[in-house]
């Protein structure tokens, strides 16, 4: 057998060389390809927003409990005019005569803030004094009292009874500012009306009643 001559060894370590190259170029191309690929797996986070959306909506709303009731009498005849006050007992009402039986010791017209925003507080009764009442020089006056204390943080018409009732809108409880008034806390939520009467002995007869509206307003 004859020797692999020395060019046949040349020619196929050439082919060799060639082979690796070629093997060599395309592995490295295809390394290329998979890390170009497969880049984005590293370091490639990306960012992004949401939120959480909340509508809230206001409930303006107040509760009027309760009325006044002064009963049946009459100006006693020795008195020119009676006076009778809602939150002081009957019995001491100055000259008036109580014949009904009806009695009092303290009554009122109860307001209570039963939405969920601070409110400003407006009256208005459906018929003056005159009319009401009648006589000569007739006076009928109303009081707020915050009960609760802190329930009114704006003006309060306060227990001087410096406001005569009448058809007229009054404040109650209110402010230019906003965010004060009558509140809606559970704990300070409520004001009284009282309200006190002069009565002239020639007053109009049979039954008389007036009607207080209360008006709330968002101030909040």
């Amino acid at each position: 057998m004859n020797g692999i001559s020395n060019k046949t060894i040349v020619s196929l370590l050439m082919v060799v060389m060639i082979i690796t190259v070629v093997g060599t170029v395309f592995s490295v191309n295809k390394l290329e390809e998979f890390v170009g690929r497969f880049s984005m797996l590293t370091g490639a986070a990306t960012t992004g927003t949401g939120y959480v959306n909340l509508t809230t909506a206001s409930n303006v709303a107040v509760t009027v409990l309760s009325n006044i009731d002064f009963g049946t009498g009459y100006v006693n005849e020795s008195n020119l005019t009676a006076n009778v006050t809602s939150n002081v007992s009957y019995s001491a009402a100055t000259g008036w005569i109580n014949t009904s039986g009806t009695s009092w010791n303290s009554q009122n017209i109860t307001i209570n803030n039963t939405g969920n925003t601070i409110v400003n507080l407006t009256y208005n009764a459906s018929s003056s004094v005159a009319n009401w009442i009648g006589g000569t020089n007739p006076d009928a006056r109303i009081a707020i009292v915050d009960n609760e204390g802190g329930s009114c943080t704006g003006n309060l018409n306060t227990t001087n009874f410096r406001h005569q009732i009448n058809t007229t809108v009054q404040n109650g409880c209110t402010s230019t500012t906003q965010g004060l008034g009558l509140d809606f806390l559970n704990t300070q939520d409520t004001l009284a009306t009282v309200v006190q009467l002069l009565l002239p002995n020639n007053l109009l007869l049979g039954q008389r009643s007036n009607t207080i509206t209360f008006t709330a307003t968002a101030n909040q």
